[in-house]
C-alpha cells in the first residue's frame, strides 16, 4: 500500500481524462457549456483531455471550440435523444486511447453507455454527473423513452459507476431516491469569468433598441420544464407594475414550444412588453447579459443550470425558483428565490422590479464575487482533479464527498 508521501506525489501528476457527453455542437445547452469549459480548463491545468460525443449532422466537421482539449464527435442514427453512434464503438476498439478516468455527463445517452462499457473492459473507473436527469420532474418527461433506455443500457451503466457527481444538494437526494448506493461528490458546474469588451457595442445596440426600458432576461431553451408559461402568466398579472420593463426571452425552440408561448402572449395581451429574440451564442449572448437589468429562471426542475452562473458572472441579480436548486445565490444576497408557481413568481417579480437600480446593482456585485470565489472553472476543475486521484487510490477522500 502506498504511503502518504507516495500518495501526495501521485495526486499531483497529470491524468489522461476521457469525458463523454451528448452533442458536441449544442451551443445553447447547459451541458455543452459546462463540459466545454471544464475540458478546456482541465487541459490548461496540465491534463490530457479527450471529449467524446455525437454529431448533429453526419457531415459536420470535428468540433474546434474545446480549447486545450481534443474533441471527437461521431455520427448518430435513430432517435436524436438516444445518441446512438455505432462508429464510436469501432473507433474505441482500435484507437488505443489512454484513460486514467472516464467522466460522463448525462444518463440516457447510448454514447455514454458505450464509453462506460469500454472503461469497464479496461478496468478504468468512471464517474457520472446525472445533470438533473434523476429528478422526479425530469423522469416524467418522455417517460417511455427513459424506460426504454434504462432497460436497454441504463441499468448496466448505473450499476458500474464508481462515483456520482451531484451538481446541487437536491441532486444528492434524487440519486439516493433512485436507489443508487455508490459514493457521491457534491461539485457544481463552473463558469468562465472574464471580460467581454467586444460585446459592449452589441449591448449598447440592444439598449438603444428598447429605448429607456429596463430588460428582464430569460435565456435558455424554450421547453416546458423551464417554466416560461408560468413566467408569462406572472408577467401579465403584474399589470402596471411592469411599466418601463421589457421581458426578453432568448433561446432555441425545443419541441415547438415557442408557438405555444407566442399564443400565450397573444391571449394574455402582453405583446407590447414581451420580445422573443431567438438563440444567442458567444458574444451575442454576452451582449444580452450585459444589457439586461435582471435575470429570471422560472424552472420547474433543474440539475444545476449554467445560465444563473453566467448572469452572475456579468454582475446581474437573479430571480430563481427553488427548483433551480441554487440556494447559495439567495443566501449570499445575489438572488430572490420563490416557489415554482405563477403566483410566487409574480410576487418575486413585483419585489425585484420595485427595487432601486442601486439595490439591484448591489445584488449583482455580490453575485459576481460569489462566482469568482466558488464557481470559477479553475476552482471546479481543481476540485474534480482531487476526486479523480481519489478514484484511482492516489489521494485521500476529497472534502466534496457526501456522507452516506
Amino acid at each position: 500500500m502506498a504511503n502518504s508521501t507516495e500518495m501526495n506525489n501521485q495526486s499531483t501528476r497529470s491524468l489522461n481524462l476521457v469525458m463523454g457527453s451528448g452533442s458536441l455542437y449544442a451551443k445553447s445547452s447547459g451541458p455543452y457549456l459546462a463540459v466545454k469549459g471544464l475540458a478546456d480548463t482541465l487541459g490548461r491545468l496540465g491534463h490530457e483531455v479527450t471529449v467524446i460525443g455525437t454529431r448533429d449532422r453526419w457531415r459536420s466537421p470535428q468540433p474546434s471550440e474545446y480549447g486545450s482539449a481534443r474533441a471527437m464527435a461521431f455520427g448518430q442514427v435513430g432517435p436524436y435523444s438516444l445518441h446512438y453512434a455505432p462508429g464510436l464503438g469501432r473507433w474505441l476498439d482500435r484507437a488505443a486511447l489512454p484513460a486514467d478516468i472516464v467522466s460522463l455527463y448525462g444518463l440516457w445517452l447510448h454514447s455514454n453507455h458505450r464509453l462506460a462499457k469500454w472503461a469497464v473492459g479496461r478496468n478504468t473507473p468512471y464517474l457520472i454527473a446525472p445533470s438533473g436527469n434523476l429528478s422526479p420532474v425530469a423522469l416524467n418527461i418522455s417517460r417511455w423513452k427513459k424506460k426504454l433506455s434504462y432497460h436497454w443500457f441504463g441499468r448496466d451503466l448505473l450499476a458500474r459507476v464508481s462515483v456520482f457527481q451531484a451538481l446541487a444538494p437536491g441532486e444528492v437526494d434524487d440519486i439516493r431516491s433512485y436507489g443508487l448506493k455508490q459514493p457521491i461528490v457534491l461539485i457544481p458546474n463552473g463558469v468562465d469569468v472574464r471580460e467581454h469588451p467586444e460585446a459592449e457595442e452589441k449591448a449598447n445596440a440592444i439598449r438603444a433598441r428598447f429605448d429607456s426600458e429596463k430588460i428582464l432576461l430569460f435565456l435558455g431553451r424554450l421547453h416546458p420544464i423551464k417554466g416560461i408559461d408560468m413566467l408569462l402568466t406572472a408577467w401579465s398579472a403584474l399589470g402596471r407594475a411592469k411599466e418601463g420593463w421589457r421581458l426578453a426571452i432568448a433561446g432555441p425552440d425545443n419541441g415547438s414550444h415557442k408557438a405555444q408561448l407566442e399564443a400565450m402572449v397573444r391571449e394574455l395581451n402582453i405583446g407590447e412588453s414581451v420580445t422573443f429574440v431567438g438563440p444567442q451564442h458567444g458574444e451575442d449572448k454576452a451582449a444580452w447579459f450585459m444589457a439586461s437589468d435582471l435575470f429570471v429562471l422560472p424552472s420547474r426542475s433543474e440539475g444545476f443550470a449554467m445560465t444563473p452562473l453566467e448572469a452572475l458572472s456579468f454582475g446581474k441579480p437573479l430571480l430563481l425558483t427553488t427548483a433551480c436548486d441554487f440556494p447559495q445565490a439567495r443566501l449570499a444576497g445575489a438572488a430572490l428565490e420563490v416557489e415554482p408557481t405563477a403566483t410566487a413568481i409574480r410576487q418575486g417579480l413585483q419585489d425585484a422590479l420595485s427595487m432601486t437600480d442601486d439595490q439591484r446593482r448591489a445584488m449583482g456585485e455580490i453575485g459576481y464575487r460569489l462566482v469568482c470565489k466558488q464557481f470559477s472553472q479553475e476552482t471546479i476543475a481543481q476540485e474534480l482533479t482531487k476526486v479523480y486521484h481519489w478514484m484511482r487510490g492516489e489521494a485521500a477522500a476529497p472534502d466534496t464527498l457526501v456522507s452516506p
